[in-house]
């Protein structure tokens, strides 16, 4: 039997470690593909004593995976997502190429070669080590178009792999009608770490909300509300975020937002707050960056912005609109089942696992 061992950067609680490895897992297991995930609960900075248990947590991590590294037979395949769980530390992700011969899998779906600091990429080693992973991989598998552009100055072994949905999951929350209510529902999902990019759009939302009623739900704040922009001239919605209530707010939208700045981190994202709000058949207004330009047709299934004016001029339209915004929904909606879904994605990684694994033969 073929086996995939995989080994997260993250655990089920980060939205990419849960669509990347948990959810393609399930697939693979369905297909007859036997799946290990190395499980890692990531200890969150609260207080100076959490900083020491971090650093218990990486010293524990690291002997932890090099022991699951040993463990594995020559005929696995390693599935490296990001990083072992383990930034650094020697290059330890290189060790099941160079030393134990394994195939190896590597998936990444940011930026993670630029670093959010100086100090943490001299830690991480980058970019000299997601470089080095690319090059030693047998199989490498991005989120986004501009990472593509990235892996294949390095490697003729990558192909693209949406984060995919699972519409399994989204199909009991799918909006079946656009009239708002009086007051319009706009909404943001995202974490604590993108509460930034809602300043982008706040001075959007003040002046629409001078003749509008307009309700903004912020998902995904956890503990950092201070952190959320002033709105003026709007109410003010804060969720926390948990996968069991996740869809069941996202489906009381009228309007889904994802705002960006234009820049090298972001123009390397995946785009998955648009396939999320669009799976659901919420309309959805974005930044025109990066991978936002691939999934959303400007005009067609939703509308891209460039500036504050254009930011007011679409989500004004889609507020006096409701025909619109079931246009956009239901076009929105059809790109997923067309070419976003975790049923049709996750089959292309099946099929080029088992290619690896005859490779082996």
């Amino acid at each position: 039997m073929v086996k995939v061992v995989f080994f997260p950067e993250g655990d089920f609680i980060s939205s990419s470690t849960r669509i990347r490895v948990y959810d393609i897992a399930k697939v693979l297991s369905e297909s007859g593909i036997e799946c290990r995930i190395i499980q890692h609960k990531i200890p969150h900075i609260h207080s100076p004593l959490d900083y020491v248990k971090k650093g218990l947590f990486y010293i524990y991590t690291f002997l932890r995976v090099l022991l699951e590294f040993s463990k594995t037979k020559k005929d696995d395949i390693i599935f490296i997502h990001r990083y072992s769980a383990v930034p650094g530390f020697f290059l330890i992700d290189l060790i099941p190429k160079y030393i134990l011969r394994r195939k190896v899998v590597f998936d990444f779906d940011d930026a993670i070669y630029l670093g959010p600091s100086l100090i943490k990429r001299i830690i991480a080693l980058e970019p000299m080590r997601t470089n080095l992973l690319i090059k030693s991989s047998d199989l490498v598998i991005v989120s986004s178009h501009y990472l593509k552009e990235y892996a294949d100055k390095f490697t003729d072994k990558c192909v693209l792999i949406p984060t995919s949905i699972d519409m399994a999951r989204f199909s009991s929350y799918v909006r079946k009608n656009w009239k708002a209510d009086k007051t319009v529902k706009i909404g943001w999902i995202g974490s604590p770490t993108t509460l930034r990019y809602l300043n982008i759009i706040s001075d959007s939302l003040a002046i629409l909300g001078k003749n509008h009623s307009i309700e903004f739900t912020v998902i995904g704040a956890n503990k950092h509300e201070s952190e959320i922009p002033r709105f003026q001239n709007v109410t003010l919605n804060i969720l926390d975020w948990s996968y069991e209530k996740e869809l069941e707010y996202l489906s009381k939208l009228d309007i889904g937002v994802m705002p960006l700045l234009d820049s090298e981190w972001e123009k390397a994202k995946a785009g998955f707050k648009i396939l999320e709000y669009i799976a659901l058949k919420i309309p959805v207004v974005a930044s025109d960056v990066g991978e936002n330009r691939y999934i959303i047709k400007d005009g067609y299934n939703g509308r891209l912005c460039a500036s504050k004016e254009e930011w007011v001029i679409a989500l004004e339209e889609l507020i006096e609109k409701e025909e619109l915004r079931k246009t956009f929904g239901q076009r929105g909606h059809q790109s997923v089942i067309d070419k976003y879904s975790l049923e049709k994605n996750a089959l292309v990684i099946r099929d080029e696992i088992l290619r690896l694994n005859k490779q082996m033969k």
